[in-house]
């Protein structure tokens, strides 16, 4: 069942504010520093437990939070509190595992995604021609939370026991391990879909770095042990072979589809179940022609999961719908703020989105955004100065021929401006939340960029 809404207050950059969700999808933009990967990881840690926000994160005020979602049968739900949420508190667990149940499966995947070369052990224990791999020993940082030692509520316990979480970082053990523990279950147990479950892994991976189609072959052993092979274009290849980008695909989306099966208890109807899905940096290593496939593969394969992540990719953003997009700024005061785009994103060049909605103005390299400004100033002044009328009617002027003076607009002429919903949800009575600020959508030569394609949908 989606998350609605949610609003945070004191923590890292984030200050009392508010986020009105997408049923589907919502990715989160924005410069450096305002705040994506805060409001990701907090996110993660009140509905994709069990894992503890970095304490760099944490300020002397306590860190309040209100989330509202919706419940098994469509009545709104709500659980609110303080960041690290109690593990200790009786009645606090019982909202928390109330929440989560009707949420589903849910999942945080961090934006570092390594690859080791690491190779799955055999169990020196099982007996000849039966050996079955050891469950991957965690790297230190990748360590279940604290609460393993805790008496969790059977829902929390449940959680426990699937993938190890870290709001930092991933690395191929977690795949690979994983990948041959499906192996030899299916082979245990007979059952073809959990083999399934590796084979959608490399198609969804397939349809993503399209050109490169991977079939999963075998868990193939060599001098250090096992390793997932793949039938790939240039050859049988294990897993570490894959390029960069591909096997960063290949490790969340295994770390997302393995706990997603192993929480429902590898159902056949795994697609029909829901779930929260967050992904820090969801481009990461990947092609930009690669990344415009990345959500509607996901949405396609799996029409129940509540999408959210964060990207500095325009082509990430191409194709989404209104209120699909979540910006992320700071104010002259340097505070952050948050709205959504209002307006689809179908259609849209680069150009424009990197204008219009990634605050990019120019998106050309500094040494001609520089002329452009330039350029610009001169054609604004009323009465230039012989020197300034001479240098704008050089013929040498470096960027004359790609800025032509129909592509300026007036600046009188106010650009088309995204309005802001009011989230439906209240703060604690203490403190109620400040609406979103509303963001204009696009710059001035964006809106005259926009003005120019009469088949753009809006």
């Amino acid at each position: 069942m989606p998350i609605v809404n949610l609003w945070l207050s004191h923590l890292g950059p984030l200050e009392d504010i508010a986020f009105a969700f997408d049923e589907q999808v919502n990715v989160c933009v924005g410069p450096n520093n305002c705040g994506k990967s805060t409001a990701l990881i907090a996110l993660g840690n009140i509905v994709a437990c069990l894992f503890e926000i970095p304490r760099k994160l944490y300020r002397q005020t306590p860190a309040e939070f209100a989330i509202h979602y919706v419940g098994t049968n469509g009545e709104p739900g709500e659980f609110r509190g303080v960041l690290p949420i109690d593990v200790e508190s009786t009645e606090r667990l019982t909202a928390w595992e109330d929440m989560l149940r009707t949420l589903g499966y849910t999942v945080f995947v961090p934006a570092l995604r390594q690859s080791t070369g690491f190779r799955a052990p055999w169990s020196t224990n099982a007996p000849a021609g039966e050996r079955s791999p050891q469950p991957a020993r965690p790297a230190p940082d990748l360590q279940r939370s604290p609460w393993e030692t805790q008496d969790l509520p059977e829902e929390l316990r449940r959680r426990r026991a699937l993938l190890p979480t870290n709001p930092v970082l991933i690395r191929d053990e977690v795949a690979i391990a994983s990948m041959v523990e499906l192996n030899s279950r299916a082979y245990r147990w007979n059952d073809p879909a959990l083999h399934g479950i590796i084979a959608q892994v490399a198609t969804i991976a397939s349809e993503i770095t399209e050109g490169f189609p991977m079939q999963f072959l075998r868990v193939a052993e060599d001098q250090d042990g096992l390793v997932p092979q793949f039938s790939t274009p240039d050859g049988d290849l294990p897993f570490n072979v894959l390029s960069q980008g591909t096997q960063s695909v290949m490790q969340w989306l295994t770390y997302v589809l393995a706990g997603y099966a192993k929480y429902y208890g590898y159902p056949t109807n795994l697609a029909a179940q829901p779930g929260v899905v967050i992904i820090d940096e969801i481009d990461a290593h990947l092609h930009p022609a690669a990344q415009r496939r990345v959500i509607p593969a996901l949405q396609r394969h799996f029409p129940r999961l509540q999408i959210f992540c964060s990207t500095h990719s325009p082509l990430m953003l191409a194709g989404l719908k209104a209120s699909q997009v979540q910006l992320f700024q700071r104010d002259h005061r340097g505070k952050v703020t948050v709205s959504r785009h209002e307006t689809d994103i179908v259609g849209w060049s680069v150009d424009e989105i990197l204008q219009g909605v990634l605050s990019v103005e120019h998106p050309t390299d500094l040494e001609t955004e520089r002329h452009i400004g330039r350029l610009q100033e001169l054609r604004r002044l009323e009465t230039p100065a012989p020197a300034e009328a001479t240098e704008l009617a050089s013929p040498a002027y470096p960027v004359s021929q790609i800025l032509p003076d129909e592509t300026l607009q007036s600046p009188a002429t106010p650009p088309p401006t995204q309005v802001e919903s009011t989230p439906a949800m209240a703060a604690p009575k203490a403190k109620a939340p400040r609406p979103a600020q509303t963001k204009r959508s696009a710059s001035k030569t964006g809106a005259a960029a926009k003005a120019r394609r009469p088949s753009r949908s809006k």
